[in-house]
């Protein structure tokens, strides 16, 4: 039987210290790929719900009290995405080159359409801008 030993990578998000741990194949190709592929934003078609269980199963392997609806308590959509590409990071989904190097920081795979992940900017101070509608 073969035992899946997670890559794990700290991160501080909206102000908390997580252990983000890689997710196996299997979730990333039903969960994570779909959601990627389907270049919708977060906030269509459940894709809210989908962003925050992935969150959950990264953050969850390494402090199993972590719970989705602490996540959705604690965290603003902007920590929430930023959380996302941790986890599709560290799971090995944004590699850059022939080398195989992982990607910096907020260079996870795209997501595209209106407030969707890959779309929103980036503050000098980290945090996400987004904008709604007046």
């Amino acid at each position: 039987m073969l035992n899946f030993n997670p890559i794990k990578e700290d991160a501080t998000i909206g102000g908390h210290r997580f252990t983000v741990s890689a997710l196996p194949m299997g979730v990333l190709r039903r969960e994570v790929m779909p959601l990627i592929e389907s270049g919708q934003s977060i906030m269509e078609g459940g894709g809210y719900d989908k962003v925050l269980n992935v969150c959950h199963m990264g953050v969850s392997q390494a402090d199993p009290s972590v719970t989705v609806e602490g996540l959705e308590n604690a965290l603003m959509l902007a920590d929430l995405v930023e959380l996302f590409h941790a986890v599709v990071r560290v799971s090995g989904l944004s590699r850059s080159g022939p080398e195989g190097e992982a990607k910096g920081q907020g260079q996870a795979a795209p997501v595209s359409g209106p407030a969707s992940m890959a779309s929103l900017p980036q503050q000098p101070d980290g945090h996400t801008a987004i904008s709604t509608p007046s």
